[in-house]
């Protein structure tokens, strides 16, 4: 199995967190995260809503969507970009709050404003087919090209 490691340094924390092939992710400093989303970090909350997005073994965190979205939800508005990118894919499909297309795209545009690629693609392909924005070939047009400029050109490019 391929492993990838990341370590994140903050001003408020560090912490290193393990990816799996099989999605699955261990935070090796949890009650440091934990309290540091609670006083409000960005990044801890963000990191925090990654964890029950998918639900994690090492604490055990079973997944739960609309927790996962609360945490995203008080990192995205904080501007944590990625935060922001899920938070607006959550609100595209309904996972963990009410599917809304509006949200979603609020959410997507806030994300590619700060070029996110991924956020950028979607938000091009729902201004193409009128999804939760109105119908705009010229924006469409417009995202995508952003997020080509970043290499992601097809959904395969997708994260």
């Amino acid at each position: 199995m391929f492993l990838r490691f990341f370590c994140h340094i903050c001003a408020s924390f560090s912490f290193c967190v393990v990816f799996s092939g099989c999605g699955i992710i261990w935070p090796t400093d949890y009650a440091k995260i934990r309290s540091d989303a609670t006083d409000g970090f960005a990044n801890a909350q963000y990191t925090l809503g990654h964890c029950y997005q998918l639900g994690i073994n090492r604490p055990s965190i079973e997944q739960d969507a609309a927790e996962a979205a609360r945490w995203y939800m008080l990192a995205a508005n904080q501007g944590h970009m990625e935060a922001q990118y899920r938070l607006g894919k959550m609100y595209l499909v309904g996972e963990g709050v009410s599917e809304s297309e509006r949200e979603a795209a609020k959410w997507l545009k806030k994300a590619g404003f700060l070029n996110h690629p991924c956020a950028q693609y979607y938000l091009g392909k729902m201004y193409e087919n009128g999804v939760g924005v109105l119908k705009d070939e010229a924006e469409a047009a417009r995202w995508i090209g952003k997020a080509a400029e970043q290499d992601i050109r097809s959904e395969h490019d997708l994260w």
